[in-house]
């Protein structure tokens, strides 16, 4: 059968690691795929992972943003949380963490956000905050990545942006989910258009 032109074929809705490109190897017409072609350009795999609904928590029990679950395979990655968050009360805080559903051997996580010291909770012994003008800092170290709370917020009802990083270390495939909870029985909301970015570095 006669090769057709590319410009004559139609078009994928989008590119999978499973498609095929024509190569040359040495004068021999062979094939790779998108994902063989990935591996060597070199650099980690890198997914982006959109929050599609807001999620809002009045309570001190945690649940999962299920739109930014993901599997994380085996093998150790680095994740990044760019979350949009607000508090319906300044004395009221969005507490985070980051879990795998498998078998991690390592995990790690620290968090930033814009918050105001005015909560007055007591910090989980996992965690250690920093107090800087406007900023906190928290870094957890327990088996599913730390407790990352905030005790408030500057300003009620104003949108602002919390960054929660770390790396996982992982020996059987799973979820890996972020919680969402209050640290007050006052509403915390992490906002549609949130997102993950998570690269597998070896």
């Amino acid at each position: 059968m006669a090769d057709t032109k590319i410009s004559a074929l139609a078009a994928v809705a989008s590119v999978a690691g499973a498609n095929e490109f024509a190569v040359n190897e040495a004068g021999t017409s062979k094939k790779a795929t998108a994902d063989q072609i990935k591996t060597f350009i070199g650099g980690g795999t890198v997914t982006a992972v959109k929050q599609t609904a807001d999620h809002a928590n009045a309570t001190t029990t945690a649940t999962s943003i299920t739109s930014l679950e993901t599997t994380v395979g085996v093998g150790t990655w680095v994740y990044k949380y760019l979350l949009i968050v607000d508090s319906s009360v300044t004395t009221a805080g969005p507490q985070f963490s980051v879990q795998h559903a498998g078998t991690p051997d390592l995990m790690l996580t620290s968090g930033l956000g814009k918050v105001t010291s005015a909560g007055g909770n007591t910090l989980s012994t996992s965690v250690d905050q920093v107090e800087i003008p406007g900023l906190a800092v928290h870094v957890g170290s327990d088996a599913t990545g730390g407790s990352i709370p905030f005790l408030g917020v500057n300003t009620a009802g104003q949108k602002t942006l919390v960054i929660i990083e770390g790396v996982v270390v992982v020996s059987v495939s799973g979820l890996l989910k972020l919680f969402h909870k209050s640290d007050e029985a006052n509403t915390t909301t992490v906002y549609a258009g949130s997102s993950l970015i998570l690269t597998k570095i070896a």
